[in-house]
């Protein structure tokens, strides 16, 4: 169960590093 919930906290932190950086990214074009 912890592995797991670890597990998911790993993507969750790597989705929202991948967002952040898209949005970002975006901004520094405009």
């Amino acid at each position: 169960m912890e592995k797991s919930m670890y597990f998911l906290g790993e993507k969750y932190i790597l989705f929202r590093k991948k967002i952040y950086t898209f949005f970002a990214g975006r901004l520094h074009l405009f």
